[in-house]
């Protein structure tokens, strides 16, 4: 005899204890009911969930179709001049055009179509260490797998300048000069010793300081990426200015107390600016002061030789390499800082 409906729904009850106030048994139920109630939960938390992603990503393609509208209208105010690039913008563009591949690419490249932007992958990244010539006998290390350990020693210690990069691939047996690992990490998207100002203003507090955070870790921030932040014990790097960079996977860790000799670059770069640039000039006004800091940034990364890398530049722009052609000046800050160079034939 099979059991009915109401059976097999007794039979799938459990009691509970009995309620202190009344002494009765409420029924527990595990039966289809309880399965229903589930089910219609689950399905609720899907449609929410669905919502919530089509939002987001209706939110990041808003996002790129400004993106790529700003980009338009800066191309159609150049004209017919054209976007001339350097071979470290090329390179950085063809690095992140290479992660996109080139379906995206039809969509989003502007600039150069995506053909262009993957022969500077092959032609400045891949080709450079592809260890296609020099082979001696047996089976050497090849230029390739040098050039990741470079790539892999950097990035796994981002305290490292040239020179210990340099000695740790040394105690492997590997010799490589400064300008070499300089080149390799520069054509892998590494930049070392960039300077960047987060924000200017003559009244900080832990409001601003927290904006700053949420700055530095936005998409197109500069730490966003990175693991660690060095600084001071400023009581302006708040545990608030600190909570943010956690979140975002950026560890903070506290320095010691008077102990300048472990951020080097950063007090090396105070002094300079200082020596060079803010000491020799008066502000007339906040406008005045931001333009002479950001004057004094790009002579720092692209026109400064650098006694810490062999007095070698930064960021060298195309009329670094050349040796022929008229000797000129570019003077910045109304002739406080001067760069000589030679002009293309």
């Amino acid at each position: 005899m099979r059991p009915s409906e109401a059976q097999r729904w007794r039979q799938s009850a459990k009691l509970a204890p009995p309620e202190p106030s009344t002494g009765k048994r409420i029924a527990l139920s595990e039966g289809p009911l309880h399965d229903a109630a589930m089910s219609s939960e689950y399905a609720a938390l899907q449609v929410l969930l669905a919502f919530f992603a089509g939002w987001v990503n209706r939110q990041q393609q808003d996002i790129i179709e400004y993106s790529m509208a700003e980009n338009r209208v800066l191309l159609e105010q150049v004209g017919d001049r054209g976007v001339r690039l350097n071979d470290d913008q090329r390179r950085r563009l063809a690095i992140k055009g290479k992660q996109l591949g080139r379906k995206l690419l039809a969509k989003v490249a502007r600039i150069v179509t995506p053909d262009t932007i993957l022969r500077w992958y092959r032609k400045l990244v891949a080709a450079k260490y592809d260890s296609s010539t020099k082979r001696g006998p047996g089976r050497p290390r090849t230029q390739q797998e040098t050039a990741d350990l470079v790539v892999k020693v950097a990035t796994e210690n981002v305290g490292f300048g040239y020179t210990r990069i340099r000695g740790v691939l040394r105690n492997l047996g590997i010799n490589l000069g400064r300008n070499t690992i300089k080149r390799i990490l520069l054509a892998h998207g590494i930049e070392t010793r960039r300077v960047e100002i987060a924000g200017i203003t003559s009244q900080p507090h832990e409001a601003w300081m927290k904006q700053i955070a949420r700055n530095l870790t936005s998409e197109d921030g500069i730490l966003d990426g990175k693991r660690f932040l060095h600084c001071d014990r400023d009581p302006l790097f708040s545990a608030g200015f600190r909570d943010i960079l956690q979140a975002e996977g950026i560890e903070v860790p506290k320095m010691p107390a008077r102990s300048p000799n472990l951020r080097p670059y950063a007090e090396r770069f105070v002094r300079s600016i200082k020596e060079e640039c803010l000491n020799n000039i008066i502000p007339l006004g906040e406008t005045h002061l931001r333009r002479s800091i950001n004057g004094y940034l790009s002579h720092y990364l692209i026109e400064r030789n650098h006694q810490g890398l062999d007095n070698d530049l930064i960021e060298p722009d195309e009329t670094a390499d050349r040796v022929v052609g008229e000797i000129k000046c570019r003077e910045r800050l109304g002739g406080l800082l001067k760069y000589y160079y030679r002009d293309a034939a």
